[in-house]
């Protein structure tokens, strides 16, 4: 996957027009962007969260994406939810699932091909481990249920089941 990260030009990043689904962010993420890059900027609160903000005046893109380049200039601190697209953890009747986000084209291929689905199956139950050892099961909570939707232009594929219990 890595080559079609390398070629799509950062979608993951830039989002559809009225859709801009910031990246929820931890004390400790904001800690670590704000030592790498000395800027304090990045970040807001919405819906009583911190979260990404986007580049402003009608760009709805990562603050933090080159757009010339279009890569992450960030990339070693980026938050979880950077780290884990196109993969998400999400709530489903009061369970966490795994989904892909089929903005991502490595993720789209997963709609036709089984062997790509069960290569991202096989990721996310690697991921489960490390996510738990990684985040407090509230940073978990907050991030399945935060801007828990679709839109017409985002669709979400489920993959499997989390073995997080919160």
């Amino acid at each position: 996957m890595a080559g079609e990260c390398a070629a799509c030009g950062g979608k993951c990043c830039r989002w559809a027009k009225g859709f801009w689904n910031p990246s929820m962010l931890t004390k400790k993420e904001i800690e670590a962007i704000r030592k790498l890059t000395g800027r304090d900027d990045f970040y807001t609160r919405d819906q009583g969260h911190f979260v990404m903000k986007n580049k402003g005046r009608g760009n709805i893109n990562c603050i933090f994406l080159d757009e010339s380049s279009r890569m992450c200039p960030i990339y070693e601190s980026r938050p979880l939810e950077c780290e884990l697209f196109p993969l998400d953890i999400k709530m489903d009747g009061g369970k966490l699932v795994w989904s892909l986000c089929l903005k991502c084209p490595a993720a789209e291929k997963a709609v036709k091909d089984a062997g790509i689905r069960e290569d991202f199956e096989r990721m996310a139950k690697e991921l489960d481990a490390v996510v738990a050892k990684k985040y407090p099961k509230e940073s978990i909570m907050e991030f399945a249920t935060f801007f828990d939707h679709e839109s017409e232009e985002i669709k979400y594929l489920k993959i499997c089941e989390s073995k997080i219990r919160l």
